[in-house]
């Protein structure tokens, strides 16, 4: 039994170390790989930035430097985004949402601005087109054989020829601005005061604009375009759609109804008062008038102002009469004197006998107002009453300016006068302030 458990014994000694050579033999291989692995992540010594990085391996650093540069370039497209987004939000909302003025704590928008004066420029170069047109055709009639044709063209051609002058004046970036800028703050005062007005009876259908009357503006603004230009290219470089340019009619619209009410207010005859004034150059000169005049009883109060008046106002209209304005139409502010003096002047609560205080009408001017009479009903010429009627509106827009409670803040003049607020060929002055100027193109 021992002899043959011994060779087996030997050959299994024999066996063992070949096992165990193969096992090394594998161990050496799997050791050998895995120090390759090691190698790749082995640290280089280099730093990565400003002396950092140093204990990390190549492997390491360039999966750092590839995040760093899509972390930069990401950054870099928002940034650009950003100021692209930014500059276009600027550019079309936030500066044509700025304002040009204040009315009332209401802000106009440079926007309604814009799309205002291009509607004005249009107009004046359709008007101007229109009286080109007229002034051909009377040219022909001028040159005609016929003498009564001839006479009848000669003066078509000079009362033409003055129409388009004037017009040539008034098409300019000052003129359209300032006509602009009117109407804007005047349909502020408008769409105030209509409520009060309806309030009174006045049906507000008569004072706001309507579709019908907005649909009629628009159809004649379309008609009075010259063959060579298009309405929709007008739109196009007004940059507005018709929505818009509805709004910009109906404000118009609005002005043109309140005009025909104020005009319907004027009849043959008008609320009146025979007024005398005293003119001051300061109020300290001013509160010294009133002193002297106060001291009169009151049957002596006009014989007082008369001869005062005589020796003292500096208004050289009244002065040589003592101070008698004659008869003062309410809705007259020039011949009352200014605004302020038609608020007193015409207040519900005056009687004759008055003697107001002094009121400011400009810087360096005081006036006293003394009443001699009211008469609620007495007529007026009527070259007066069309007088009167012509210029009904701005006269009561001036009256509603003056009142205490109307607050109107500065113009903004860059905006209201910034060639980008106009029509490219809109000229900067009319022709007699550009010598040499050529005459307004006709077209937008």
């Amino acid at each position: 039994m021992s002899n043959q458990t011994l060779p087996k014994s030997s050959k299994k000694s024999k066996e063992a170390p070949t096992g165990k050579t193969r096992e090394a033999r594998q161990a050496r291989g799997r050791l050998y790989r895995r120090q390759t692995a090691r190698v790749e992540e082995r640290r280089d010594g280099k730093p990565l930035v400003f002396g950092w990085g140093k204990h990390l391996s190549r492997r390491q650093k360039t999966k750092i430097q590839a995040r760093a540069f899509w972390t930069f370039a990401i950054v870099v497209i928002l940034a650009v985004v950003g100021v692209l987004g930014y500059s276009f939000y600027y550019v079309n909302y936030a500066v044509p949402a700025q304002p040009i003025v204040t009315v009332n704590g209401q802000k106009i928008p440079q926007s309604l601005f814009r799309k205002l004066n291009f509607y004005l420029a249009q107009d004046f170069s359709n008007q101007l087109a229109s009286v080109q047109q007229q002034l051909t055709a009377a040219q022909q009639k001028a040159n005609s054989t016929d003498p009564k044709t001839q006479a009848e063209g000669t003066q078509e051609v000079s009362d033409l020829t003055t129409q388009q002058q004037n017009l040539q004046q008034q098409y300019s970036i000052p003129t359209v601005s300032a006509r602009s800028e009117e109407d804007l703050v005047d349909d502020i005062l408008i769409q105030a005061q209509i409520p009060q007005l309806e309030a009174r009876g006045v049906p507000k259908s008569t004072l706001e604009a309507s579709d019908k009357e907005i649909n009629a503006k628009l159809d004649a603004f379309k008609k009075a375009f010259p063959p060579t230009v298009a309405y929709s290219t007008f739109l196009s470089k007004a940059k507005m759609s018709e929505d818009e340019f509805r709004q910009i009619l109906a404000i118009l619209v609005r002005r043109d109804n309140m005009d025909k009410y104020q005009q319907s207010l004027i009849g043959p005859t008008a609320l009146q008062v025979h007024s005398w004034d005293m003119q001051a150059n300061s109020q300290q000169e001013a509160d010294k008038f009133l002193t002297q005049l106060r001291s009169a009883s009151a049957a002596d109060l006009p014989a007082a102002f008369e001869k005062l008046a005589r020796r003292s106002s500096r208004d050289p209209n009244t002065k040589a009469r003592g101070g008698d304005m004659g008869w003062v139409i309410s809705g007259d502010p020039d011949a009352a004197g200014g605004s302020a003096a038609v608020s007193w002047l015409f207040d519900p609560a005056r009687k004759a006998g008055d003697l107001s205080p002094a009121i400011k009408i400009v810087e360096g001017q005081f006036n006293i107002y003394y009443i001699t009479a009211i008469d609620p009903h007495r007529p007026i010429g009527a070259a007066k009453q069309a007088s009167l009627k012509s210029t009904a509106l701005d006269n009561w827009v001036r009256l509603i300016k003056a009142l205490p409670q109307t607050q109107i803040g500065t113009i903004d003049s860059a905006k209201t006068l910034d060639p980008n607020n106009f029509p490219a060929d809109l000229p900067a002055g009319p022709p007699a302030n550009q010598p040499g100027a050529p005459v307004p193109p006709i077209g937008p």
